[in-house]
């Protein structure tokens, strides 16, 4: 009886630390991206598209993080400072994100194969202090192109395929600002 008793507490264990470590993966992976937390950043990778990015910030609001310790670490994508995207492609940035992360004062969208930036993508990104869009494919700048960054103190356009500024994209840019690159 005691044998068989410590075979069904040993079957018992397995499965509960298989169920955890699949919920542990699936929680901090997701099925399209990953989210990881350091202190106030927030990295998301491995979105195919535009509309995969979109379906992330319309149907999250809270990321999980699975802990060492013996609970989750729960946080509101509103309280990110920072922001980076990796491994990703879309070739339009969604206005929505700046709602989603109503707390970002830096955001990292190197190598996403932005194409088209338009002013309204940043008309809820007032708090913005940096903004790095190097080695995108963005072609050329409007006009007021930055108007809603009254906060911006460095841009990074660098390594880009831009062939035309409009004289008045860096129109009513902060007067805070300190770097535009468009090496």
């Amino acid at each position: 009886y005691q044998t068989r008793n410590m075979k069904s507490h040993k079957i018992i264990v397995l499965i509960i630390s298989v169920l955890i470590t699949r919920s542990e993966s699936q929680t901090a992976e997701g099925t399209n991206y990953y989210c990881e937390k350091s202190p106030n950043k927030c990295t998301l990778k491995n979105f195919n598209n535009y509309n995969e990015f979109v379906n992330f910030l319309s149907t999250t609001r809270k990321v999980i993080f699975p802990s060492r310790h013996y609970y989750d670490q729960e946080s509101s994508l509103s309280e990110f400072i920072e922001v980076e995207i990796q491994n990703s492609q879309f070739d339009k940035f969604p206005p929505t994100f700046f709602s989603k992360f109503s707390g970002i004062s830096k955001l990292f969208l190197q190598d996403v194969g932005l194409k088209d930036i338009g002013s309204e993508d940043f008309s809820s990104a007032g708090n913005l202090q940096t903004l790095n869009l190097q080695q995108n494919k963005i072609k050329s700048l409007e006009n007021v192109q930055f108007i809603y960054l009254k906060n911006l103190e460095e841009i990074n356009l660098s390594h880009n395929e831009i062939s035309s500024i409009h004289d008045g994209a860096f129109y009513k840019l902060s007067k805070n600002i300190k770097l535009i690159d468009l090496s």
